[in-house]
């Protein structure tokens, strides 16, 4: 249907903290990138980040963030 892959990422840098909404995002970010969905910018509601996990070697999961 896009005619190409599409990927999804948190918007989060390393150095700063978890933004908890979308007006928390940094302008540099949003400006790198391809395409913002733009579903409910200006709500102020909060949360938490998701929870990350990969399988390691064993098959045991890993937990990258949470």
């Amino acid at each position: 249907m896009l005619g190409r892959p599409l990927a999804t990422t948190v918007a989060h840098f390393t150095d700063s903290p978890y933004p908890d909404h979308f007006g928390r995002i940094r302008s540099d970010m949003i400006e790198a990138v391809d395409y913002v969905a733009k579903y409910r910018p200006k709500d102020p509601i909060t949360g938490q980040p998701t929870i990350m996990v990969q399988l390691d070697a064993e098959e045991e999961l890993e937990f990258l963030r949470d």
